[in-house]
């Protein structure tokens, strides 16, 4: 079932002079087997939106369902949340903290019930998705990378536990192979959200493409503009009607 978004609205600082509406309204759909590229520039609202998406914050309002369950409901099990939807932070990298590359890959593996056997399979198979010789790099120390090599070696992290959805917060920004490495993943996950301020880099990955506006156009979305594979310019199915996003 796909990931839904209903009338989202989220508001920080609410009732103080910090007050700041980062989503006013906003409704989109990740349909099965798509994956999503949401473009837009710095402070419109791109990763609040997916922090909700994920469960990492709470909206003021509106409903975020994931297989036909709402994920911010009370008594929802967010373990089955965890295990469902993966998220790629802005600059991952920052998350690295282990001795060698493969136990940093592993770390999400831990809990996982896998056997030590399986548990390599899957970071071997995680590092040679991003383009890394598992022989080659899976004893050196992760700081010991360049900025890329960390980059991509924070992304094999999160595919290493399988998500079924697949959330990217800009992970490729500033990667000299940025579109090779997002056509892997978006090739790899039928099921994604793609996050960029490039819409060059967005395209390459993205089979659908929903272009944000800052709120300082003051503008509603009643009909994203969505570019297709061959970037042509078209109204957008299941896209973000109407909102405004900060």
């Amino acid at each position: 079932m796909p990931i839904t978004v209903t009338n989202l609205t989220c508001v920080y600082g609410a009732g103080t002079p910090f007050e700041v509406t980062a989503l006013r309204d906003v409704s989109v759909t990740v349909e099965n087997g798509s994956f999503v590229g949401i473009l837009g520039r710095t402070g419109c609202g791109k990763s609040t939106l997916i922090q909700i998406m994920a469960g990492l914050l709470t909206p003021t309002a509106g409903t975020v369902m994931l297989d036909g369950q709402d994920i911010h409901a009370r008594r929802y099990d967010r373990s089955i949340l965890r295990r469902k939807v993966g998220i790629v932070f802005q600059y991952p990298e920052c998350q690295l903290f282990e001795t060698t590359v493969e136990k940093d890959v592993a770390f999400g593996l831990k809990h996982s019930g896998l056997s030590a056997a399986e548990k390599q399979a899957r970071v071997r198979w995680a590092l040679e998705t991003v383009g890394f010789s598992f022989e080659k790099i899976h004893d050196q120390p992760p700081m010991g990378l360049s900025g890329g090599e960390k980059r991509r070696v924070a992304i094999a992290g999160v595919l290493a536990t399988r998500p079924e959805y697949l959330i990217l917060d800009e992970p490729i920004a500033g990667l000299y192979e940025a579109g090779e490495l997002g056509s892997y993943v978006a090739n790899l996950y039928q099921n994604g959200v793609f996050l960029s301020e490039a819409m060059l880099s967005g395209r390459t990955a993205a089979q659908r493409e929903t272009l944000f506006r800052p709120a300082s156009y003051r503008q509603m979305l009643r009909n994203a503009q969505v570019h297709d594979r061959d970037g042509d310019l078209r109204d957008g199915e299941n896209s973000v009607t109407p909102g405004i996003l900060h």
